[in-house]
């Protein structure tokens, strides 16, 4: 029995570590999201919708895994506590942490609890490329890449849990909403680089109405140009 309780803690700490790498993309997201929305005048809320259900949901499986940890801990430090009756609801409650850990990695969802398989690759995930997010994102370019790493992450997060986990339908919802973003940066893009290009040729035209197309063109450009999204240095330290 002991042996169990010590596999089933341990499968708990790698949990615990997966919850809380899960608690970090929400929390990097909602940087995102907030510089974005600042930009674009709130154009994306449904995202930021979302992605606060998600850091709901992080802080619920969160809950629930300290709790169980908290009883497979205290029962791994005083052994004598097996033969309680008190106990006993909390034995139950870490026996279907070990059915599902038996189940192997597509096992049944339990709250506060996935296979220590999926809690190793969603580390390893979520730490890759973790250096790129924290520096500034100093062009379009930059904003483009982090969002297109968000969601290269989703998807290999929608592929780990089973359409009966709640964070399932959660990362598909999350990724697609992404797209409309990654769709605008890219849109941002193209008009800085047309602004650009319209500018080096307005100095050299010659003909007076050329160059007063030109600058129409140019004017109606400008107003389509939204500020760069500008990180808050301050919230990411939070």
């Amino acid at each position: 029995m002991m042996d169990q309780i010590r596999d089933i803690a341990k499968g708990l700490q790698q949990a615990n570590h997966a919850f809380e790498s899960l608690s970090n993309l929400g929390f990097q997201i909602l940087l995102n999201l907030e510089s974005m929305n600042s930009s674009f005048d709130n154009l994306f809320q449904i995202s930021r919708i979302i992605n606060d259900q998600f850091r709901a949901q992080c802080a619920i499986q969160s809950h629930e895994n300290e709790k169980l940890l908290f009883i497979a801990t205290k029962i791994l430090s005083e052994p004598k506590l097996i033969d309680k009756s008190e106990v006993e609801p909390y034995l139950i409650s870490l026996g279907t942490v070990d059915a599902s850990l038996r189940d192997g990695k597509h096992g049944r969802p339990i709250v506060g609890f996935m296979h220590p398989t999926i809690s190793e690759t969603i580390a390893d995930l979520l730490e890759e490329n973790l250096f790129d997010e924290l520096r500034l994102h100093s062009s379009w370019d930059d904003w483009n890449s982090s969002f297109q790493r968000k969601q290269s992450q989703l998807q290999r997060l929608i592929e780990l849990f089973p359409i009966e986990h709640p964070f399932s339908t959660i990362f598909v919802s999350l990724q697609l909403s992404l797209s409309s973003i990654v769709q605008e940066i890219s849109e941002q893009k193209k008009i800085e680089t047309t602004l650009h290009s319209l500018i080096q040729h307005s100095n050299d035209v010659l003909h007076a109405e050329h160059a007063a197309y030109f600058r129409l063109h140019t004017m109606r450009l400008e107003r389509q140009l939204v500020p760069l999204p500008i990180r808050d240095r301050e919230s990411e330290e939070e």
